[in-house]
């Protein structure tokens, strides 16, 4: 797929109000804030990237600390993200099932059998991926990484 974005994140859009739909047409978006972020009506072709909402949690509030922002490790504060969390997922599911190709992967099957995914991607979308595509997958584990991985492929680069 043709990506949008800077490699290795492409995460360009993922925090911005004012996207302009016409710059990405027929590439591939990385949104990870949909609830702000809606596409305009049209016939998207959407994959769902869902996570275990508890390491999707350990995630959020890394990256919260690693920039600097105030967050704290209490059950409060765990509880609020995991709520709020699953409320964006009942919205950006609601809105994905009504695109015209509509597949959700799971982050734990993306990591740990990338090869599947792959074969999900070609049957959904008529494509033909090659399977050696799973090779960019960085093995390890599906639990929330203790550094930040984007900034390590970079260095690695």
């Amino acid at each position: 797929f043709p990506c949008y974005g800077s490699y290795p994140a492409y995460e360009d859009y993922g925090h911005h109000d004012n996207i302009d739909w016409f710059e990405v047409l027929d590439k591939a978006l990385k949104l990870p804030d949909t609830k702000n972020n809606f596409p305009p009506p049209s016939d998207y072709h959407v994959i769902r990237l869902r996570r275990d909402l508890k390491q999707q949690v350990k995630s959020m509030v890394k990256f919260m600390e690693m920039i600097g922002l105030p967050t704290s490790w209490t059950r409060s504060t765990l509880r609020k993200f995991t709520n709020s969390l699953k409320m964006d997922n009942i919205l950006i599911d609601l809105w994905a099932r009504a695109q015209k190709v509509h597949i959700v992967i799971d982050f734990e099957d993306l990591i740990n059998n990338p090869k599947s995914v792959i074969g999900r991607l070609n049957t959904e979308f008529e494509l033909n991926l090659p399977y050696s595509a799973a090779d960019c997958v960085v093995n390890r584990s599906s639990d929330c990484y203790n550094g930040m991985l984007e900034l390590s492929l970079i260095r690695s680069k």
